[in-house]
């Protein structure tokens, strides 16, 4: 009795870890994972569209546009503004230098996020040169030097 036990738990286990492998290799259904993606120009040419489209903020999480924030950024802190009825607490805020971490408008997550999009066209626009034979380098070349340019004026900001 005891070695039927020892093998129908074996079998079990054998069924239930040798099932596990299809489970464990899904794809995600909402996104493209990185290793099925940088094949053609037209992905390369999509990804540069998208690092520009950040400029404008990411409207599913209610963020502003990134010109709204700099301009914040800029006039707030330099006495061209004066407060009205208008302006919100954060506003008040940064124009009497007293900001608070919880201030939204001293978050810098999107600028880091537009320089980790220029950084990951960097990196990995060039390996479409071996996959997608009509993709030049100077296409290459161009589509980096923008992502370059782009990621010095976020670090300026």
């Amino acid at each position: 009795m005891r070695c039927r036990n020892i093998y129908l738990i074996s079998t079990l286990l054998l069924m239930i870890l040798g099932s596990c492998s299809k489970m464990l290799d899904q794809q995600p259904e909402d996104g493209i994972i990185r290793n099925n993606y940088w094949k053609t120009k037209e992905q390369v040419h999509a990804a540069v569209i998208g690092v520009y489209a950040s400029l404008m903020g990411d409207p599913s999480n209610g963020a502003k546009n990134l010109d709204i924030t700099l301009f914040k950024w800029g006039e707030l802190r330099g006495d061209m503004l004066a407060a009205s009825l208008g302006a919100s607490s954060n506003d008040i805020e940064v124009m009497n230098m007293t900001t608070q971490t919880a201030n939204p408008i001293v978050d810098w997550s999107p600028v880091y996020k537009i320089i980790n999009l220029c950084n990951t066209v960097i990196a990995y626009a060039p390996s479409v040169l071996e996959n997608d034979q009509t993709f030049t380098k100077d296409m290459l070349n161009g589509y980096i030097g923008e992502m370059k340019t782009l990621r010095a004026l976020m670090y300026f900001i």
